[in-house]
């Protein structure tokens, strides 16, 4: 049967079920769906808590094209972006990678090697529907499939990642990347990112917070058309890719890590 998977941006979501699986098999079919953790979700319907994963979705009453509420609760104490506009957020599209290791896996992103932000705890911002530049409208496309896969889906752009200190980050989160606002341009006038997480911690000046220190690093997808690779043997500390044209780089996701 199916269930509606409601978050609070309002998205909706559609999961497959049968009337007698747990809880939990709800929690892993969503997390199969949209990438959340089963450990970060809190479920309920008609007003209870879902809080026992071994009792039947049945038992607490939800039934066929019925309505679960989730609420997103990360585990991992990460440092609450509370710099930032708490409505530029998808908390339906979070996920934490703090305890993740990728190991000998390969993930492609647009056709480019996608190197997961392991370590980190991501946060997404709210992109989908902004952009229109896809036959149908919906300008989604360069976002790819959501959920886990590690294969490129049609249409998709590559991911890159951009180091920052905090100070900027409303600013790239509302606005996106301003080449007004960027001064160096060592290998080309651009907005400047990296495949890897670890290139672009580089630049992410640590702040302080309850007594640890934080970086935040953002996720971008970048124009497979605009985009112009610097090797990490030319730049000597990892693989840079510079963008043009400013409006071909979008932000859609904030990685934080406590060093």
């Amino acid at each position: 049967m199916s269930v509606c998977v409601k978050t609070l941006n309002g998205y909706t979501h559609i999961v497959r079920v049968g009337e007698r699986d747990s809880v939990r098999h709800l929690k892993e079919s969503i997390e199969e769906r949209l990438g959340m953790p089963c450990e970060e979700q809190r479920l309920s319907f008609g007003g209870n808590v879902m809080d026992d994963d071994y009792k039947s979705i049945s038992d607490y009453g939800v039934g066929p094209d019925n309505s679960v509420h989730m609420l997103v609760q990360s585990r991992s104490g990460m440092c609450p972006i509370t710099f930032i506009d708490k409505r530029s957020f998808d908390p339906a599209f979070d996920y934490d990678f703090t305890d993740k290791d990728d190991g000998g896996k390969s993930f492609y992103r647009g056709g480019e090697r996608h190197y997961r932000p392991c370590g980190w705890m991501r946060r997404a911002i709210k992109v989908r529907g902004r952009f229109v530049d896809d036959e149908d409208g919906r300008g989604d496309k360069w976002l790819g499939e959501p959920g886990y896969r590690e294969k490129s889906s049609e249409g998709e752009w590559p991911v890159s990642y951009h180091g920052t200190p905090k100070e900027n980050s409303d600013s790239i989160t509302t606005s996106g990347y301003l080449l007004s606002k960027s001064w160096r341009f060592k290998y080309g006038r651009g907005i400047y990112s990296a495949p890897s997480i670890t290139t672009a911690a580089g630049y992410a000046k640590s702040f302080p917070f309850k007594g640890g220190d934080y970086q935040l690093v953002f996720q971008n997808r970048v124009c497979p058309r605009d985009l112009e690779k610097v090797s990490a043997q030319k730049t000597g500390c990892g693989e840079y890719w510079v963008t043009k044209n400013q409006d071909n780089i979008r932000p859609y996701g904030i990685c934080t890590r406590k060093v």
